[in-house]
């Protein structure tokens, strides 16, 4: 019986050296998740400014030191993939439109002209145009847009129902 027991016991110390080195290997390597994860970089400049008497304005948000604001845009989603009609004037035959504006598309280019749209079959055909791409530079300008055009993306579908809906 004690036979039994001192072997009982052995093994179970085994068992525990056995589990150290594992019980090591998880603790080490959730130390380094954390501290990678939890990574602090030293800054030259407070986080928080100092008061100093100054009061800011609740409905702004706070400014942070060392960080450079963004300019006050739109987002994206606002002010690309869609139509603005300056104004409208019917043309001849009946049923064609003279729209002055501008199309923005989704990848930032910008089409600027008269549009001549013909709301029975909702053809588009830019005049005295200008494209020019997200970064300012100009693409394509004429006289006259070839061939003229259905509808395919957002802002041209904008136009046609701005155009002919009125």
């Amino acid at each position: 019986m004690i036979v039994a027991l001192a072997w009982f016991k052995s093994c179970l110390q085994a068992r525990r050296i056995a589990l150290i080195p594992g019980f090591l290997i998880v603790s080490v390597a959730v130390t380094a998740c954390s501290l990678t994860v939890n990574q602090v970089t030293p800054s030259s400049t407070p986080a928080v400014p100092s008061d100093k008497g100054q009061k800011q304005d609740p409905s702004q948000p706070s400014p942070v030191k060392g960080v450079n604001p963004l300019p006050d845009q739109r987002p994206a989603s606002e002010t690309r993939d869609r139509a603005v009609v300056e104004s409208v004037a019917d043309g001849e035959p009946l049923g064609l439109k003279l729209a002055q504006g501008q199309l923005i598309y989704n990848d930032g280019d910008v089409l600027k002209g008269v549009f001549r749209v013909y709301c029975p079959t909702q053809m588009i055909r830019p005049t005295r145009f200008e494209l020019i791409d997200a970064t300012g530079r100009v693409k394509k300008q004429g006289d006259r847009w070839e061939p003229a055009f259905t509808p395919r993306w957002q802002a041209e579908k904008q136009l046609i129902a701005q155009v002919c809906l009125q």
